[in-house]
C-alpha cells in the first residue's frame, strides 16, 4: 500500500455521547489538504469546510451516532484517488443519570403524584396535581 498523500493526524472533539440530540462540528487537522478534499465517515463523504491545508470541519449528522462504537474518519479526494490514513472517533454510550426511581402514582380522585428520586432515595422532584398522567376526567 503506497504512503497516502494527506495525513489526517487529530480530530476534535476525538470523542462524543451517542445518541447526541444535535448534529455537531467535527475538525480533522493534518497536512496537505486541498479544496477538492471531503471528509469521510464510515465510507460515507461528508460535506466539507477546506480552511487550509492543515484543517479541515464538517458537520456530523446527530443520526450517524446513535450507537455506540468507533467511527472510522478518513479525508479523501472526490476522484477517490487520493486519501489520508484513518483515526478513530470514539462514540461513548450516553451517561446515565444518577437517578433510582421514576415514579408516577395515579390516585382515584385525579390528584396524582410524580416522583423523582437520587441513588441515595432523596427527593429531587416531587409534585401532586390534577391530574398529572395526562388522564381526562369523566
Amino acid at each position: 500500500t503506497p504512503t497516502p498523500p494527506m495525513t489526517a493526524s487529530s480530530l476534535s472533539p476525538s470523542s462524543v455521547f451517542a445518541r447526541t440530540p444535535s448534529d455537531f462540528s467535527l475538525q480533522v487537522s493534518g497536512d496537505r489538504f486541498t479544496p477538492a478534499v471531503r471528509i469521510v465517515i464510515d465510507g460515507r463523504d461528508l460535506p466539507t469546510r477546506f480552511i487550509n491545508a492543515q484543517q479541515l470541519f464538517t458537520t456530523i449528522p446527530a443520526s450517524m451516532i446513535t450507537n455506540p462504537g468507533v467511527r472510522q474518519v478518513m479525508a479523501r479526494s472526490n476522484d477517490g484517488q487520493l486519501y489520508s490514513n484513518t483515526i478513530m472517533l470514539n462514540v461513548s454510550p450516553p451517561p446515565l443519570p444518577n437517578l433510582n426511581y421514576v415514579g408516577l402514582i395515579g390516585k382515584r380522585s385525579f390528584n396524582d403524584t410524580a416522583i423523582l428520586q437520587d441513588k441515595n432515595s432523596k427527593d429531587l422532584f416531587n409534585v401532586s396535581g390534577w391530574p398529572l398522567s395526562g388522564r381526562q376526567h369523566l
